[in-house]
């Protein structure tokens, strides 16, 4: 007596045209198709019908869809990259939420000639490198270089009369994202009441509100003096050690990652198993659908190993 196959069963992949790859069970799979494709010669006499017929080429496919993502085993099966500890994080819609602290203002304590760039104060002042600097006579967008002790050299010389004793400079506010250390890539930021967006001063420094700059190697944002108390949402990425990550590169025509793939089912106590020798992977389809999962779709081919193998396919009894 048969007996029945029921579910997608268990999908094993294993590259096989790089030595010592791993298996991995790609799990929650929904479906696995398999076709065969026989192409039909026919031979005509006088007559209608065909007088013989055979079996040409046969063209083999298959389909995968599953239920969850697999980086080792979506690897293994179309990009055949080199995989990296760690991966990519991000902060979550519509970013993450800071009140911009106030302006710093000090007074000068010695006097700056016109085109001077530095600005000495009595005490070493509590600002960084990129902070905001302004005054009637600093042009716009200048910001701190670096910082000697008391001494805070400018991105730009002073213009005018310069800068006299006791003249206040006012240093815009600095915000360092939670995850500064980890720092990736600026995403954008909002004033957080409207949802407007902040544009970047790209490699400049901001010359006004609405404006701001960033810091990729710390995770500090720099903006101007008239947004301090401002509310902003901030949409960065960053490191994380956890995960694993690809880069996939523009290889030469003919890199053919190829796999092997192992099925295997059990229904009322019977075991089904398939074992495809060569597949080569012609599609992978992924859908990022509102109220939807995503479920990857790979669709490959099929083809004879060097043993002129196609697949091995068990049976759970004689029949």
């Amino acid at each position: 007596m048969s007996k029945a196959s029921f579910g997608p069963g268990a999908l094993y992949v294993r590259r096989t045209d790089t030595a010592n790859q791993p298996t991995v069970n790609i799990g929650y799979a929904q479906e696995l198709t398999i076709n065969e494709q026989g192409d039909l010669v026919e031979n005509y006499g006088t007559s209608q019908y065909a007088i013989d017929q055979a079996r040409g080429t046969i063209k083999a496919t298959g389909k995968i869809k599953t239920a969850r993502v697999s980086g080792i085993a979506i690897n293994s099966v179309f990009h055949g990259e080199v995989l990296t500890a760690g991966s990519l994080g991000a902060t979550a819609f519509p970013g993450e939420v800071a009140t911009l602290p106030a302006a710093t203002v000090i007074n000068a304590s010695a006097a700056t000639a016109a085109d001077g760039d530095t600005v000495t104060f009595a005490a070493a002042p509590n600002v960084v490198p990129g902070q905001v600097a302004t005054h009637a006579n600093i042009p716009a967008g200048t910001a701190v270089q670096s910082v000697a002790g008391d001494v805070v050299t400018l991105t730009q010389a002073v213009t005018g009369t310069g800068i006299a004793v006791n003249d206040p400079v006012t240093f815009g506010p600095v915000n360092t994202v939670a995850n500064g250390a980890e720092f990736n890539q600026d995403l954008g930021i909002v004033y957080n009441l409207t949802g407007l967006p902040l544009l970047t001063a790209g490699s400049g420094t901001p010359a006004g509100a609405g404006q701001y700059s960033v810091n990729g190697a710390t995770g500090e944002y720099f903006f101007h003096p008239s947004d301090a108390g401002k509310q902003i949402a901030t949409m960065y990425a960053y490191t994380q050690p956890a995960g694993q990550t690809k880069i996939v590169l523009n290889h030469q025509l003919g890199y053919t990652p190829t796999f092997q793939l192992d099925y295997v089912t059990v229904f009322e106590g019977a075991l089904s198993y398939v074992r495809i020798f060569k597949c080569v992977a012609t599609k992978f389809d992924r859908q990022f659908k509102l109220k939807a999962f995503l479920a990857p779709e790979i669709d490959f081919g099929i083809s004879a190993n060097a043993a002129n193998q196609i697949y091995q396919e068990t049976y759970p009894e004689v029949s």
